[in-house]
C-alpha cells in the first residue's frame, strides 16, 4: 500500500527534447529553442542529443542555454543518399532511449516557441502534425521513451 501511495505522489519524469547532429548548424537554432522554451515557464528538463560532430566549445553554450545534453552514436536514414541534409534523420530514433523520462515533447531545433506547451504532455504518444493521410511531420511529437519500441 505504502508503495502505491508513494507512486501516485511521485513527480512524473518529463522533458523537451532535440537532436544535434552531423554537423553544428543548428547549434544557435538550438540555442533559441531553450530560450524559447525556459521564457514559457515550463519547469520540464531540457534535454539536447548531440553527436561527436558537435565541439566542446558549443557544448558549453548549448549547456549554458539551458540543455542538459547527452551523446548519441547517430543512426543513418538506409535510403538518403551520402552528404544529404536527412542521411543522419534516423537518430531522433535515440529519442526512445531516454527511459529516466516517462514522456518526451521533441522539437526540432529550428523551432521558436511562443507559448507554453507544457499541454502536450496530456497527448498519447506519436501524437504529431500530419502532412497528408500517409505520413507525418516530425518537427513536433510526443514520444513515451521505451526499448522496446526502440529496438
Amino acid at each position: 500500500m505504502e508503495q502505491n501511495v508513494r507512486s501516485k505522489t511521485r513527480a512524473k519524469r518529463e522533458a523537451y527534447a532535440t537532436v544535434l547532429h552531423s554537423s553544428e548548424s543548428y547549434v544557435c537554432g538550438a540555442i533559441t529553442l531553450a530560450q524559447s522554451l525556459l521564457k514559457t515557464g515550463t519547469k520540464r528538463d531540457l534535454i539536447l542529443l548531440i553527436d561527436n560532430s558537435i565541439s566542446v566549445r558549443k557544448r558549453r553554450a548549448l549547456a549554458a542555454a539551458g540543455w542538459k545534453t547527452r551523446t548519441i552514436t547517430r543512426i543513418r536514414n538506409p535510403r538518403a543518399e551520402n552528404g544529404t541534409y536527412n542521411e543522419y534523420n534516423y537518430s531522433k530514433f535515440r529519442l526512445w532511449q531516454l527511459t529516466d523520462y516517462e514522456k518526451i515533447i521533441f522539437i526540432d531545433s529550428d523551432i521558436v516557441v511562443l507559448r507554453n506547451l507544457d499541454i502536450l504532455f496530456n497527448f498519447p504518444q506519436m501524437s504529431a502534425t500530419g502532412n497528408d493521410q500517409s505520413i507525418f511531420n516530425s518537427g513536433i511529437m510526443v514520444i513515451e521513451p521505451s526499448n522496446c519500441t526502440f529496438r
